[in-house]
């Protein structure tokens, strides 16, 4: 606890301008600068001084230790009054601030998928747009490890193996060809058949995909989800895809 404080404390004094106002002192800090700070604190207080936001904030601290010395002696050319209460008021905001990267942890965690289940509903929601718009393939890809594994049937007779980025080039290519962000598109749960144990989890889900305002009727398929918990995050690690067809009805597990 001691060491984050005094790595606050550095922070506060490199955001800190200190100006000299009618022979007082005073503090001035920049709020774009506070909440990149506040965010590499939560950064850090999720996994540790090595995290790569963290690091690199404090190598700027080393590198900017120019700023330091100049407070430093901005702060000599007070009287020993003011220069205490110099002090006083950085020391009292960096301790104040040991409680914040719980605070703003629990602020962006709430954001994010927290359960497997989460995890998969959110994909589905993430595909589903309406008219006029794309999905957030930013955010898509976020829900998968960078080794995610896509199996999607393409046609009657064969399956396509694709990375995320294939998975995404193909649903983009999709949504050209036929036209679909003129009419959006939708994708919903019909049912799961979740399994979770450990930091593994298994999810058979059947779902529905239509096209507002054609006149095909939705679509069915089953959806196989493999999900890790990796970093203290659920993650897709694959999916395989398959219809129902004659000859191939929905598992039994899926049907109502």
């Amino acid at each position: 606890m001691l060491s984050v404080g005094v790595y606050i404390l550095k922070i506060l004094l490199i955001l800190s301008t200190p100006v000299n106002l009618r022979g007082r002192g005073f503090i001035v800090f920049d709020a774009k600068k506070i909440w990149f700070t506040l965010w590499n604190l939560y950064l850090f207080h999720r996994a540790g001084p090595a995290s790569v936001g963290f690091s690199s904030l404090i190598r700027d601290i080393l590198h900017r230790s120019y700023a330091i010395r100049y407070i430093q002696q901005f702060s000599y050319k007070l009287d020993k009054m003011h220069q205490l209460n110099f002090y006083r008021l950085i020391l009292m905001i960096s301790l104040s601030w040991l409680a914040i990267p719980a605070q703003a942890q629990s602020l962006v965690i709430t954001t994010q998928p927290q359960t497997p289940e989460q995890v998969v509903r959110e994909l589905y929601d993430l595909v589903t747009f309406p008219a006029g718009t794309t999905p957030d393939w930013d955010k898509v890809k976020s829900l998968f490890i960078p080794e995610a594994v896509i199996v999607l049937r393409t046609s009657r007779e064969a399956t396509t193996v694709f990375s995320v980025d294939g998975f995404v080039a193909d649903f983009v290519r999709f949504i050209e060809q036929a036209k679909v962000e003129q009419t959006g598109f939708t994708e919903k749960i019909i049912r799961m058949e979740p399994m979770v144990f450990g930091d593994m989890a298994q999810f058979l889900v059947l779902y529905e995909a239509s096209i507002p305002g054609r006149d095909f009727p939705p679509q069915q398929g089953v959806d196989n989800f493999s999900l890790i918990k990796k970093d203290g995050q659920w993650k897709i690690a694959a999916i395989t895809n398959e219809v129902p067809a004659e000859g191939r009805p929905l598992p039994e597990v899926l049907r109502e």
